[in-house]
């Protein structure tokens, strides 16, 4: 829909010279509203921009802590003080009923202040979940060391495969290549074959 009205506001302005502030600031509006919606999402999926040079490398267990410690001493106090400097600010806007400075404009300023606060709830929410979460995968990762401790050094086919220690595999990976070869070198054997024929 934001794609769609900001076509039609740059066809009314260069083609028609029409200009329309209405459409324009719904434009901001959609902007404003898809970003805050959908940052709780995103941090569900982990699609936050981060830069991931050391955290891809480490064990669950690390990733785990940085997931519970980020979410509780970052993510939660981000929410906290932006919900509390945000109340007075939209509750002020409420109070007149707050709407744009232009006349022909569109007239719920109030309302697009309101998704701050339910931004920043909803962010902390999904923070909360995520130390949830990550709590439980460090409580998992704690009750699976007695277990490998009672096994000794024997080592799971699981965790041989994740370790790329599976000795025995590497036969079949090398048979599975070498097929793989036969089946791209049999049509080039045939095709030359053919030409010489």
């Amino acid at each position: 829909a934001m794609v769609l009205v900001q076509f039609i506001v740059v066809v009314m302005r260069y083609a028609f010279g029409i200009g329309s502030i209405l459409m324009q600031e719904a434009i901001v509006y959609m902007h404003a509203v898809l970003f805050m919606m959908a940052a709780a999402d995103t941090l569900l999926a982990e699609a936050h921009v981060r830069v991931d040079i050391f955290y891809a490398r480490l064990p669950a267990a690390r990733k785990a802590l940085i997931d519970l410690f980020g979410n509780a001493l970052l993510v939660l106090p981000f929410c906290l003080l932006l919900f509390l400097v945000s109340i007075d600010y939209v509750r002020l806007s409420w109070s007149v009923l707050e709407g744009s400075r232009e006349t022909s404009g569109i007239p719920a300023v109030f309302l697009l202040k309101s998704v701050i606060l339910v931004f920043a709830v909803q962010l902390a929410l999904q923070a909360v979940s995520g130390i949830i979460k990550a709590a439980d995968r460090l409580r998992e990762q704690r009750a699976d060391e007695p277990r490998q401790q009672q096994r000794g050094t024997a080592v799971t086919p699981d965790v041989a495969a994740a370790r790329g220690e599976c000795r025995g595999d590497l036969g079949d990976v090398a048979e599975e290549r070498a097929g793989r070869q036969d089946e791209v070198g049999l049509p080039r054997a045939a095709s030359r074959v053919v030409q010489q024929a």
